[in-house]
């Protein structure tokens, strides 16, 4: 692994997972990897087994932060609250987080989440106005949503809210703001829409330069959230020279497979190394992780295509994610 000094001695120390723990979802967002791969066919909805998700805790080392999403809305797998205890009870994790779209279940069901160990609940609130969400993230029901927001910030729960500008929304970005800041005092993250086969939606140059502009003036115009930009939204945030979650922040499938970053769910690209039989530790020192990250060393994978925290050239547009392990064959699946 030469070539990159300071990273190539690194071993791989894990400080973050995202445990896919269910590939359902009632939403169909677009540019969502499974909206598109609903869309052609190739997409299978499962839930984690509470058995399964136990045997993965169990292999797992202390970590800064386990998150309990992946490609899906957690709170429709039935095992979740057992799923948070579960995780909770080790006392290994500093925070344990999720992200909801907070319409799937009653607002003291989310407050029982928190109770049994959630830490932070993410929101992701793309628009307040019907027509946009529709366009965005079909299936939101905008007053629904509303309403758990306000619930939310009278209960006092830990919500931050995570919204995603594209060119679908900008237009639109003030006035969920506007709407957010008259609900409550909430942490906002924007995010930029990444190109997961929907290139029509990514920001232009000229699209961020407004944005960045527009939240400037956040402190002042919306002084009850506490807004942040992350990526190339942030004007003093640098890129690295490669991108380093393939050393400290990794993914887990539905069926327990680890994959190198929490936007990338091909098992195949680590030769099925299943977390529900492996330990962590055993698993990021084996001959498969080793390839892997020699030749993530020499060149980015196709995968890393349209990610924002991706500096390098890619020879193919971002497909791997489109094969998501859903649609492997059933014999992979491990309950």
């Amino acid at each position: 692994m030469s070539g990159h000094p300071g990273i190539d001695a690194i071993r791989p120390r894990a400080s973050s997972l995202t445990i896919e723990v269910t590939s359902h979802c009632s939403l169909q967002c677009v540019g969502c990897a499974r909206t598109l791969a609903k869309a052609a066919g190739t997409w299978q909805d499962r839930h984690m087994s509470a058995e399964l998700f136990a045997r993965i805790r169990d292999h797992l080392p202390p970590l800064d932060r386990l998150t309990l999403h992946g490609i899906g809305e957690p709170t429709l797998n039935p095992n979740y609250p057992s799923i948070v205890a579960m995780a909770a009870a080790t006392g290994r994790f500093a925070v344990i987080g999720a992200n909801s779209h907070a319409m799937a279940r009653t607002s003291d069901y989310y407050r029982r989440l928190i109770e049994l160990g959630l830490n932070e609940l993410y929101v992701s609130v793309d628009s307040l106005t019907q027509e946009v969400a529709d366009r965005t993230r079909t299936g939101t029901r905008v007053n629904l949503l509303r309403r758990r927001l306000e619930a939310f910030a009278a209960m006092g729960l830990p919500v931050f809210i995570t919204l995603v500008a594209s060119r679908f929304n900008l237009h639109d970005v003030p006035t969920t703001l506007d709407t957010l800041n008259r609900i409550g005092a909430f942490p906002v993250s924007v995010q930029e829409f990444v190109d997961l086969g929907l290139p029509e939606g990514c920001l232009s140059t000229g699209d961020r330069r407004a944005l960045g502009a527009l939240l400037d003036e956040g402190d002042s115009r919306w002084p009850r959230l506490s807004i942040s930009r992350t990526l190339s939204l942030a004007t003093h945030w640098q890129a690295p020279a490669i991108c380093a979650d393939p050393w400290s922040g990794f993914g887990v499938t539905v069926d327990g497979y680890l994959t190198p970053c929490c936007l990338m769910w091909d098992p195949a690209a680590l030769g099925y190394l299943n977390l529900g039989t492996l330990s962590l530790e055993s698993a990021l020192e084996s001959a498969a992780y080793c390839s892997f990250l020699s030749a993530y060393l020499s060149s980015a994978p196709s995968f890393c295509d349209g990610c924002q925290k991706n500096t390098r050239e890619v020879e193919t547009k971002f497909i791997q994610l489109m094969r998501h392990p859903a649609a492997r064959p059933a014999e992979l699946s491990t309950s």
